[in-house]
């Protein structure tokens, strides 16, 4: 799904009464990724501070997507990432991220677009890819742009490192957060 989705349609410049990609990823939800859905939406229209919000919304998701991470990175000078909120509470907020050593954040930084691998054993992925997943145990990946930092002019990223494949309900999942988190950021002052 998201890998149909044109930037304008993914960053759209102002709120559409109806979002279609927000409706295409709802359709492909199963029962329980719905009402996971429902739960972060609510979360995420509650005031509050962006922060708790996310770090709510990455833990949220992780739970419900399996075995893996979901990170929130925020670009920084220089090309890096920082981690501003992850699953894993083995990383902080210091960490900071090479964008040499994931593809998919160079993909997401060139296209403005979600880069998804629902499963590192497709032939059609590509070896280096490949070899950077399954050193990490990594069996899909997907990087979902969610707000453009206009000080780098590179996006804040939803970052999924996965053990177990992306399949449709658990992509539409992921895609329907990573739109909804989207929305909500871009309302910020």
């Amino acid at each position: 799904m998201p890998d149909r989705v044109p930037v304008t349609a993914w960053m759209p410049s102002s709120e559409p009464p109806v979002c279609a990609v927000c409706e295409q990823a709802r359709a492909d939800l199963a029962p329980e990724g719905l009402a996971v859905a429902g739960e972060i939406a609510v979360q995420l229209v509650s005031r509050g501070q962006v922060g708790p919000l996310v770090e709510s919304t990455v833990n949220r998701l992780a739970a419900a997507l399996g075995p893996g991470r979901v990170s929130m990175l925020v670009p920084e000078a220089g090309g890096k990432w920082r981690v501003f909120a992850s699953s894993d509470l083995s990383e902080t907020h210091d960490l900071m991220v090479d964008v040499e050593r994931y593809p998919e954040l160079l993909e997401v930084r060139r296209t403005g677009v979600p880069f998804v691998v629902g499963d590192a054993s497709d032939p059609r992925v590509g070896e280096r890819l490949r070899s950077a997943l399954g050193s990490g145990g990594v069996t899909s990946t997907a990087a979902f742009p969610v707000l453009v930092f206009t000080q780098t002019g590179d996006p804040v990223v939803l970052k999924l490192s996965l053990h177990v494949p992306l399949d449709g309900p658990r992509l539409g999942l992921a895609t329907l957060v990573a739109h909804l988190l989207l929305h909500r950021l871009s309302r910020l002052p």
